[in-house]
């Protein structure tokens, strides 16, 4: 019996040397061409747009679907060149499996930023294998792919870039806008007194920020009043 893990490593650790390599952006036809060049370098079969037929009602379509890759006749790889893993991929690659009768397929999608987030392992009926094990496993597949990106100087930066994409795109955007105009405003209003450097220097902090604008257009606007009562006081000790 064919080592089915150790196909699906030589897959991801071949898929993540070409992502390091090219990164995104590229065909998908492309990146099936230099997988299939790559793990045949490593001694595997490989087949590409391998037909898949399809039997209905007695009729036989011969090529109703093909696969991207065949690897050694037990391991389907599907492809994909796309910004996001959408849940209609794992279907696809789930159909190929029941229609194949094989164990294994890999889902690899070249266009994410990390070979991390594109790399999915589907198991069709692997009676060898328990729930626990193949979570287990696929939790070192995934370790193994974080090593190897991070020891080639790719890995790390792209999940710090994705998460702060992820944050900013959370973030109130209008708010601050708001807030940098209220404090644009206030230097206006009080001709750049130390109160407005207060305000600059809190805009980062929210409701504090907030507060040092209102404080500093409050004060300019009662100081022709406590002019108008200094003037008073001082008219009546002359009188």
């Amino acid at each position: 019996m064919k080592d089915l893990n150790r196909i699906s490593g030589d897959v991801l650790d071949a898929a993540v040397r070409i992502h390091k390599e090219f990164g995104p952006g590229m065909m998908e036809s492309v990146y099936e061409k230099i997988l299939a060049i790559e793990l045949a370098n490593r001694g595997h079969q490989v087949e590409c747009q391998k037909p898949l037929a399809l039997t209905y009602g007695g009729h036989t379509f011969p090529d109703a679907f093909r696969v991207d890759l065949l690897v050694d006749g037990c391991v389907i790889v599907e492809l994909k060149s796309t910004t996001l893993m959408a849940p209609v991929y794992f279907k696809q690659l789930r159909t190929y499996l029941v229609l194949s009768r094989l164990q294994v397929g890999l889902l690899v999608n070249f266009g994410m930023n990390t070979l991390k987030e594109g790399f999915k392992r589907i198991v069709n009926n692997y009676g060898a294998e328990t729930r626990a094990e193949g979570a287990e496993r696929h939790v070192e597949e995934m370790r193994h792919a974080e090593s190897a990106e991070s020891a080639e100087g790719k890995g790390g930066g792209g999940r710090a870039d994705d998460t702060i994409q992820s944050f900013l795109s959370t973030q109130p955007l209008r708010s601050l806008r708001s807030l940098r105009e209220e404090k644009t405003h206030a230097a206006g209003l009080t001709g750049g007194m130390p109160h407005a450097e207060n305000a600059e220097g809190a805009e980062g902090r929210g409701v504090l920020g907030m507060r040092a604008v209102e404080v500093g257009r409050l004060n300019h606007l009662s100081q022709p009043l406590r002019e108008a009562k200094r003037r008073r006081e001082k008219g009546n000790q002359d009188e």
